[in-house]
């Protein structure tokens, strides 16, 4: 496996080489997700279709918080594109309430992701959603058996999915 050290010392001799004017050859290829071949440790993250998301099941809390710690961990909140994306997800979720990265915070009723600054372009709203109770229901959760979405009070504790980017492969073959 091939740790940041490894990876020093390969540009280590790289560099000496080409100080001593020997140009060596180098090949970079790059692949979309991580080769079967190569054990990498994915944790706390899981591949479910193409991407990877974490389910935090035990955890519950605000959408800002939620936000937050799916930052720390290298993700987003949960970002659905598509009907497809959304029933491969579900499969993994149980009937509860998860937060996801849509909100209309900027302005009521113009539902945005967080993860793309855009205006959201998969909302498979839950019955008579959004309502904006109260008017004070800004952030996106899915609930109930279908895991459909409601506008609800981004201070409510919830369970939430974190997503990140595909990994890519980069190799490098030097002779």
């Amino acid at each position: 496996m091939c740790s940041p050290i490894t990876i020093l010392v390969v540009c280590g001799i790289l560099s000496h080489l080409t100080a001593a004017n020997v140009v060596p050859r180098t090949q970079v290829h790059e692949i979309d997700g991580i080769p079967k071949e190569i054990p990498v440790d994915i944790t706390p993250f899981k591949k479910i279709g193409s991407k990877y998301y974490f389910i935090e099941e035990s955890v519950r809390l605000n959408w800002f918080n939620a936000d937050h710690k799916c930052r720390q961990l290298g993700g987003h909140l949960l970002h659905l594109e598509s009907e497809e994306e959304h029933e491969a997800i579900k499969q993994h979720l149980n009937v509860f309430h998860y937060w996801t990265d849509i909100t209309d915070l900027g302005q009521s009723g113009n539902y945005v992701s967080t993860t793309t600054g855009l205006n959201a372009t998969f909302l498979n709203w839950h019955p008579n959603q959004p309502d904006n109770q109260g008017g004070k229901e800004h952030c996106v959760h899915m609930w109930d058996i279908n895991l459909l979405m409601n506008d609800l009070d981004c201070s409510y504790a919830l369970r939430f999915v974190c997503e990140t980017n595909s990994p890519r492969t980069v190799s490098v073959v030097v002779w």
